[in-house]
């Protein structure tokens, strides 16, 4: 039988026992009923402190990107050794024990991952050997989305061309704000400048990208702060080449210069360019298409009505654009000129009233005027035609002769052409009225106041008359007269003093196209040559005819000489007189012709070799 062994127990404070980690030693005494006593020692472990566990930084930086929560991750840190580590994240729950050096670790998948940008909390509660706990959280951000976009299209196409790559090529696209990125194309790399709103642009400025055909990639790569990189990419297309074209390298007409002839036939301008291109071909305001052949070759003809007229430099065009927009040109001038500049006849009027009367054409009939320098000019006047002089300057002149105009009274015209140096030809043309037919006045009725003359009458009316007198003493006077047209005795002067006998009488006319002629009246009886034709007051006068009927008895010796210093240009005397006159002109030669005037019968005589004529009233006694 055995006996059963009393129990005891004591009960301390919450206030009797001091808190920490330590030992106590416990000394227990014990008395028996006999009085007896033992005493006995028991070491007390006290463990009132909670354990703790740290985690370290996660993957670094307590940031988990798309790579690294790929491989999955492993959460460490450290502890009380032996302690229980019990770590919740991701709603997963996992536990392990502190190793004896203090650390811990625990891993978790990348299934266990939860993909996304956001923070996630990681509570760690420790728990020691005495029971004793603690509960800690850490923040962790997951971060493994990274956006990223690629914008490739220039001007409208995924082509750059010259005129693109030249201004510079911009790419665009969007990415995580605080991102880098990289833009690389044909081998050369951009960074690009990403904004709060997360765009980005990178800029390849004129130049940077390698010219020529070919096809390459713009390939972009995002890192963001978490470190994920993202990369895109887009297909273009650099044409940097331009299609070839070119003008003619012979001037265009020939001479490069438009003349009125070949402006209205039309200017062809060919060239050359890259086979099958279209050419865009202008001239001046006028453009027009056409499409070089297989051989490279191209023509356009343009018409005259695309053609200006005038004078002017013209600017010539030839371009081509291929399918990527590249474009060139080729670029010239041209000459146009289908006028004759600053053509004229100066004064307007051939010898200032389109009339051309004998005088005049005995000194030769000028025209003048202007064209442009370098100009010819060809004057046609009458019959005959003339190269006219022009000078540098652009003045022109030509003269006819007396003997290029044929006397008489009729009507004609002057054309001036004158051809520029661009062989533009402008024509003039002036209308004229030739009078060279000298009328000398015929005195046909003189009124005598016994040996005086009160009188005289003219057949004719048209004109402007005078009347000079002619005395003895070789002096030339100017009567006083009245001048009264008679209806059928023409024009008549009244001497306001009779005109005294042996006085000879000058009556001058000039007719309307200012043809002037005199005849000289003889009045005295028995006149010789020194008092008539040998008069010293004569040479004043342009005696075209003597009128020998109202003086008796005149006897005249007449030379070459004379005759031509009498009439002036025409070299023509005409003597009126009766069976009582008598003139002599030694050597002169009968022609046979005769002529009528006023109903009289005249014989035609000629003397010397320059041409001077006698008409003689056939009752005069002629001697040759």
């Amino acid at each position: 039988m055995s006996l059963k062994r009393p129990t005891w127990s004591v009960t301390f404070a919450t206030s009797e026992i001091t808190t920490g980690e330590y030992n106590s030693e416990i000394s227990i005494t014990t008395t028996n009923a006999r009085g007896n006593s033992s005493t006995s020692t028991e070491v007390l472990v006290v463990d009132t402190v909670a354990p703790t566990a740290d985690l370290n930084t996660v993957e670094g930086d307590n940031v988990v990107s798309a790579s690294e929560a790929s491989d999955g991750i492993t959460l460490t840190g450290t502890g009380e050794a032996g302690a229980t580590i019990e770590a919740e994240f991701q709603g997963v729950t996992q536990s392990t024990t502190v190793a004896g050096d203090g650390t811990w670790s625990l891993d978790y998948t990348a299934a266990q991952i939860v993909a996304g940008t956001y923070d996630r909390t990681v509570t760690i509660t420790t728990t020691d050997v005495a029971g004793n706990s603690s509960t800690g959280t850490h923040t962790v951000h997951i971060d493994t989305e990274q956006n990223l976009t690629l914008n490739a299209e220039v001007g409208g196409d995924y082509v750059i061309n010259a005129a693109e790559a030249q201004a510079g090529v911009t790419f665009t696209g969007t990415a995580e704000p605080g991102a880098s990125v990289l833009v690389t194309v044909a081998g050369v790399t951009q960074t690009a400048t990403v904004d709060a709103s997360g765009n980005w642009s990178a800029l390849y400025a004129g130049g940077a990208l390698p010219q020529g055909e070919y096809d390459t990639t713009v390939g972009v790569t995002s890192s963001d702060a978490a470190g994920n990189i993202a990369s895109t990419s887009s297909a273009i297309r650099v044409d940097t080449t331009a299609g070839e074209v070119a003008l003619p390298p012979l001037p265009i007409e020939i001479d490069d210069v438009i003349n009125a002839a070949e402006r209205a036939d039309g200017v062809v301008i060919n060239g050359t360019a890259t086979p099958g291109l279209t050419v865009t071909v202008s001239l001046g305001g006028a453009t027009q298409q056409v499409v070089a052949d297989a051989g490279g070759n191209w023509s356009i003809n343009v018409p005259a009505a695309s053609i200006p007229t005038g004078t002017q430099s013209l600017p010539i065009s030839a371009s081509v654009s291929d399918t990527a927009g590249n474009s060139s040109t080729a670029t010239d001038t041209v000459q146009l000129d289908t006028l004759v500049d600053g053509f004229s006849l100066n004064s307007g009027a051939i010898e200032g009233d389109n009339v051309i009367n004998a005088a005049e054409r005995a000194d030769g009939v000028a025209l003048t005027g202007t064209v442009e320098p370098g100009s010819s000019v060809m004057v046609q006047f009458g019959t005959v035609t003339q190269a006219a002089a022009v000078d540098a300057s652009g003045n022109w002149s030509v003269n006819f002769a007396a003997a290029e105009l044929p006397e008489g009274t009729y009507s004609a015209s002057a054309t001036i052409t004158a051809t520029d140096p661009a062989g533009n030809s402008s024509t003039l043309t002036e209308s004229f009225n030739v009078d060279t037919e000298i009328d000398s006045p015929n005195v046909d009725s003189v009124t005598f106041s016994g040996s005086d003359v009160w009188r005289i009458g003219t057949q004719d009316a048209e004109g402007s008359y005078s009347v000079n007198t002619l005395d003895p003493g070789g002096a030339v006077g100017t009567p006083g007269s009245t001048i009264s047209q008679h209806p059928i005795l023409g024009t008549e002067f009244t001497f306001t003093s009779p005109v005294s006998d042996g006085t000879n009488l000058v009556v001058s006319r000039v007719d309307s196209a200012g043809n002037a002629s005199a005849t000289l009246v003889v009045l005295e009886d028995g006149a010789g040559a020194a008092t008539t034709v040998g008069h010293a007051g004569l040479g004043s006068f342009d005696i075209q005819a003597l009128n020998l009927d109202y003086g008796e008895n005149t006897n005249l010796v007449l030379s070459e000489t004379q005759i031509k210093a009498l009439s002036g240009s025409s070299d023509t005397l005409t003597i009126h007189g009766g069976t009582d006159d008598t003139v002599t002109i030694g050597g002169a030669a009968n022609s046979g012709q005769t002529q009528q005037i006023d109903g009289q019968s005249y014989n035609v005589y000629t003397l010397g070799n320059d041409g001077a004529t006698v008409i003689i009233e056939q009752d005069i006694n002629v001697i040759i």
